[in-house]
């Protein structure tokens, strides 16, 4: 019997879920409400126009390997208006003149630097997915 992907999450999904409510929260998809704006940023580095303090702010982000809020935090700012989806981050280091950014030729390896990572699964499969990268160079790998 051939079962497709989506048949066989949704059946482990399931008998997980029978096993108590705890379980079934490690599954729980969070949900990022994407406000539209009515006129495009200024791209320029900076976040202080109306469209950012209107847009959805990211914040508490977790170390990669453990569930420690990371010492270094970022700001995620998200919106969008009829043609596009505009992100901005604000990355705080206490370290400024240790930060690595050396990649400045485009889709080069720009993750062995400090970066920005991005993950568009638009498919909404969590298998495949849009990567962005951008150092803080503004070298960018897609």
């Amino acid at each position: 019997m051939k079962l497709s992907m989506r048949t066989l999450v949704a059946g482990i999904f399931l008998s997980l879920f029978s096993m108590g409510t705890v379980l079934a929260e490690v599954y729980t998809r969070p949900v990022l409400l994407c406000p539209r704006i009515s006129s495009p940023p200024k791209i320029d580095g900076r976040i202080e126009e109306v469209c950012w303090q209107n847009a959805t702010r990211l914040t508490n982000y977790l170390v990669c390997q453990g569930n420690k809020l990371a010492q270094e935090q970022t700001e995620a700012y998200v919106a969008h208006d009829n043609s596009k989806l505009y992100l901005a981050f604000k990355c705080y280091d206490s370290q400024i003149d240790k930060i690595k950014a050396g990649i400045t030729t485009r889709d080069a390896n720009v993750y062995t630097d400090d970066c920005v990572e991005i993950f568009l699964d638009t498919e909404l499969s969590r298998r495949y997915y849009y990567q962005l990268i951008v150092n803080a160079l503004g070298t960018q790998q897609d």
